[in-house]
């Protein structure tokens, strides 16, 4: 077992799923994947582990936070460096990307994520875990069938059917527009609250 049994583990998804994945769904999925790897770490070569690992923390970061994968990563880097036997959700502020002046934003590394950095002993001068976000997009599209855009549209579709209004989602995900916000709501989500509000009212 070593690859083989990582693929079998965490059963790839057939098809795409670059639109309209449900938030809590893939949660459970990240999340039940990664304590797979706690509870057969046997199953891998050290390295291989923290290497899968390092992937997984990378995505849930950027799941939970509506992050780029680049801000995803550097969350990452800091939370090994700043956790000190942290167990609960660990604020962090990375470098806001895709902007021409210097921007931060907060993102909280989960405690799952912590777990699992404990758990392997993780440090930050570990050779395995010097990754490219480009690494991460892979084992997304490899592993699950998805891109890094599908774990942005899903968060910010969640806080969509929460009522969190548009502009508090482009503060959070530090879009420089609003209309943006726009190209991740689909138009299934509008006739949703066009049915429910006219079943309110009529």
């Amino acid at each position: 077992m070593k690859y083989d049994a990582m693929r079998s583990f965490l059963r790839r998804r057939a098809g795409s799923w670059d639109y309209g994945v449900d938030f809590g769904l893939l949660k459970d999925i990240f999340e039940g994947d990664l304590r797979l790897l706690f509870r057969f770490p046997r199953c891998f070569t050290e390295r291989r582990l923290k290497h899968y690992f390092h992937h997984l923390g990378v995505s849930i970061i950027a799941l939970l936070n509506g992050a780029r994968l680049s801000e995803a990563y550097d969350a990452f880097r800091v939370a090994l460096q700043e956790r000190k036997g942290r167990k609960s959700n660990l604020r962090v502020e990375v470098r806001v990307r895709k902007k021409k002046r210097e921007e931060y934003r907060v993102i909280y590394v989960p405690s799952i994520v912590l777990e699992g950095m404990s758990f392997l002993r993780l440090r930050r001068d570990d050779a395995v875990l010097r990754l490219v976000p480009a690494s991460v997009r892979m084992f997304l599209r490899h592993f699950y069938g998805i891109n890094p855009h599908t774990l942005r549209y899903a968060f910010i579709t969640e806080l969509v059917r929460r009522n969190v209004g548009v502009p508090i989602i482009a503060r959070i995900t530090h879009h420089s527009k609003i209309e943006h916000i726009l190209t991740y709501t689909s138009a299934k989500q509008g006739e949703e609250v066009l049915k429910d509000f006219i079943e309110g009212v009529a």
